[in-house]
Order: structure tokens, then sequence, then C-alpha cells
């Protein structure tokens, strides 16, 4: 029954979830990777966030997010939907008008401010205090797909409490790797030119004084917190050969939005009679989940995720290796 493949479906990525988190977290209850969960991320990045605050608390509720895309599926959305207020960078003109449409009222309001622009080491300070945001912020999020080391580098009129940075997964720790500057960049489908290893950012967020506390379970983000807030609320020792996660594509894809948790508990029994009223209940919600998948789906096309594990399956398939 399609109900039925539905809800089995869901509780069984939740359980390969779950199963992946006691393999990189073991038994240490304060790993991130136990709390992580999405709602617009592209994978546990909100939860993770979500957890950090719970620990060091939140003061501005500010953020600045470099490489917001279209406005659907980013490490801040959430956070704006809460009630923070922040500024988000995209350089894609075609993003950047789907953007302004779909948050059109949070910018009208103020509590959205954008700006459409290419980010570079020369120009992103005179750009985030253009918007007005300096001093201390709660959250920084980088994710330009090039020149992120040497942007982040630059930073100097805002000093976050929390930054996540998305690292080069093709360059495990200890490997050092840092892809040359070149202001003119641009990320192409495919390509593993980009970015900085995790041992590079790390190093950088250091001399930065911002300690490294976690990793995403399948993505390629690293969380950085600063030190005088880590104290005991993180479980150390703090770095990246104990934090990096290997990445997962086809698992980033798959990875439910938060409220598809809450079918982990429910119980289909094989030889359960339903009434036609219950089956046309169920139906009209399945076609509603299936209506959800579809869009996320469509969004995640968009993005370099789901690029970059089109080209998995053909690299698989060109092996001889199964794509399922």
């Amino acid at each position: 029954m399609i109900v039925r493949s539905v809800f089995m479906d869901c509780s069984s990525i939740i359980k390969q979830i779950e199963d992946d988190r006691n393999i990189c977290a073991g038994d240490d209850p304060r790993r991130l990777e136990h709390f992580g969960f999405k709602v617009y991320s592209q994978s546990d990045e909100d939860g993770i966030i979500e957890e950090i605050f719970n620990r060091i608390g939140i003061k501005s509720k500010i953020f600045v997010d470099f490489g917001a895309e279209r406005g659907e599926e980013n490490n801040s959305r959430y956070l704006l939907e809460k009630g923070w207020t922040g500024l988000w960078i995209e350089a894609s003109p075609d993003y950047a008008q789907y953007l302004r449409s779909l948050h059109e009222e949070a910018i009208r309001e103020g509590r959205l401010k954008f700006i459409e622009a290419a980010v570079t080491a020369e120009n992103i300070n005179e750009l985030m205090s253009r918007a007005g945001i300096t001093g201390e912020i709660d959250f920084l999020s980088v994710d330009i797909d090039g020149n992120d080391y040497h942007v982040y580098d630059a930073i100097s009129v805002i000093q976050p409490r929390v930054v996540c940075l998305e690292h080069n997964h093709c360059y495990p720790p200890p490997k050092e790797w840092v892809m040359p500057y070149d202001p003119n960049h641009r990320w192409t489908a495919g390509s593993s030119y980009y970015g900085a290893s995790i041992a590079s950012f790390e190093k950088l967020a250091r001399s930065k004084g911002m300690i490294l506390v976690g990793c995403g379970l399948y993505s390629p983000n690293g969380f950085y917190v600063r030190e005088d807030l880590v104290n005991d609320n993180f479980s150390g020792p703090f770095n990246c050969e104990r934090f990096f996660n290997r990445l997962d594509y086809e698992k980033i894809v798959s990875f439910p939005r938060k409220e598809l948790k809450q079918t982990e508990e429910i119980e289909v029994p094989q030889t359960q009679e339903i009434t036609e009223e219950d089956y046309k209940t169920k139906w009209i919600e399945a076609e509603k989940q299936l209506k959800e998948a579809q869009e996320e789906i469509e969004a995640m096309k968009t993005s370099k995720f789901w690029k970059l594990r089109s080209l998995w399956f053909k690299f698989k398939k060109n092996l001889g290796l199964s794509t399922q």
C-alpha cells in the first residue's frame, strides 16, 4: 500500500541516520551529531546550530550568510523564521530574483537585508558595513564554493560568536590545502577545486579565536565557537581529526526535514483494517508528503549537492557499481 510504504521509507531513513550517528559520535552525549535536524538547511545543520546556541546562549540574534542561493535552503533561513535578523549575500542574478520574491516581506520589514554581489576578500567588509552590520554578531556562515578561506580571513568588521565554514572534503585531516585566491573564480559543477581543507580552516579559525566543536554528520560543514564560550559546553579534544566525518552525497539529499521525524513513532501493522474514511485521510496525507518531497527535489536540483550526486552516480555506473 502506498501510505504504508511512505511511512516505512521515512522510518528506514531515520534508523539509518541514528545508526550513523552512533558510529560517528559513539556514546558521547555531547557530540553535536546527535542533535542535527533539517528544516531549511541542506542536511543536519539547522539542528546543530540550534543546539550550539542552546549551550552558549543567544545574544544579538543577528546572522550573516554568504552564498544564500535561492533563499530556500541555507544555514540561516531557520534562524530568520525564528525571529532573527541578518544579512544574506548572493551573486547569482537568477537566485537573487527568486530570493527577493520569496522573502519580500522580510526584506520590506527590514528583518532581512539582502545584497546581490560576488563576495571577495576586497569587498566583504564594505558589504557588511553597508548593510549596517558590524561588531559582535551571533552567527556567520560562509559557503561560496571558492574563495571561502580568503574571504573569512579578510573579515574584520564583525566578531561572530559562532561560525559555520564549509570545508573541501577531498582533503581529509591532517592534510592542509587552500585554493589560491582568485577574485574571479566561479565554481564548476562536479569540480573539487574550491575552498580549503578542514585542517587549514581549523588553523585559520584558531588564529581568530574560534574553536572547532563539531561537524555535520554527512555534509562538509565545520562549526566553530568563540574560545571563551567553549568551556565545558562541548566535548573535546577539539581538533579536526576527531570531528571530521566522511561526506555522503546520497544521504545529504535524502536527509528528512524535521517534521518527518514524527513518522518514526507511527506504527502501521501489516494486518491493520483500514476504513474508507481512514484510507481517504491517509491518502491525503501521503499525497501531501509526496508533493512536499517533489518540491524539495526541484529545489535540490539547483544546488551543488544535487549536481555532485548525479556525477557520483555516473562515476559508480562507469565502474560497474550498483547505484541503488
